[in-house]
């Protein structure tokens, strides 16, 4: 059950490691699943709040408890590219347990 309203669609890539090279360790993403989700604008003054500083293009996702992620995974939604910012939190007591974390628009690589 996911809580609140879901309004997007996640796809999730984790990261593997593909053993080592010349450079060092050769990292890959590789398509894990996609998921309904509740995104929504992470307003300045939360920002301000937690980091002290604007974040610009984040956001807050709210998920199913029982989806696995990790803060390495790479994340798309519309074609565009996020990377979680922090880690994700456990919320597994209340009415409706899930997961919450903030994402943040990617902007290198792209």
């Amino acid at each position: 059950m996911i809580p609140l309203f879901p309004n997007e669609q996640m796809d999730i890539y984790t990261l593997q490691n593909n053993g080592y090279d010349y450079y060092g360790e050769k990292n890959e993403y590789v398509y894990s699943q996609t998921v309904e989700v509740d995104m929504q604008p992470y307003s300045p003054s939360s920002s301000l709040r937690e980091f002290g500083k604007m974040l610009e293009d984040t956001y807050i996702v709210i998920f199913d408890i029982n989806i696995e992620i990790s803060d390495t995974d790479q994340l798309v939604v519309n074609n565009i590219k996020y990377e979680i910012v922090g880690s994700v939190e456990t919320w597994n007591h209340g009415v409706l347990p899930h997961k919450e974390m903030l994402i943040q628009r990617l902007r290198k690589g792209e």
